[in-house]
């Protein structure tokens, strides 16, 4: 399930740290945070992962890596769109943005689990109906 499902007003802070009103298990509703730059890379069209990362989280969509870390000190104009979707002008190693706008979708790794915002690593399963777990 997406995070954007059972959160509200959601929004940036920093250009980095996503913020969130999550409900959690029970129905309540709390203010969760999680820091982007953990976890989200720019690596100029090559993926890097941090040290200790299991090689399948790493993922290249345009620009943005997931696995990777610190996009916002390289990125500018630093946008969420819809919620979910983060853009950014991320520039190449030379210094120029010929590639454009980039993009990564913020559900395919961020989960509110439980009232928190959550980076999964893109594999969720289920034990049980119900319950995820990875």
């Amino acid at each position: 399930m997406s995070f954007t499902e059972t959160t509200t007003n959601i929004r940036l802070r920093g250009g980095h740290v996503l913020v969130a009103n999550c409900r959690d298990k029970d129905g309540n509703w709390g203010e969760s945070e999680i820091d982007l730059n953990s976890f989200i890379g720019n690596e100029d069209g090559k993926v890097k992962s941090q040290s200790r990362r299991v090689s399948v989280l790493k993922e290249f969509l345009g620009w943005f890596t997931w696995g990777g870390e610190n996009f916002a000190e390289s990125a500018s104009d630093i946008q969420l769109e819809g919620g979910n979707y983060l853009t950014a002008d991320l520039p190449m190693r030379d210094g120029s943005l010929d590639r454009g706008r980039q993009g990564i979708d913020l559900n395919k790794r961020i989960a509110n689990v439980d009232g928190q915002l959550t980076y999964t690593s893109g594999a969720f399963f289920s034990l049980t109906p119900g319950r995820r777990e990875y």
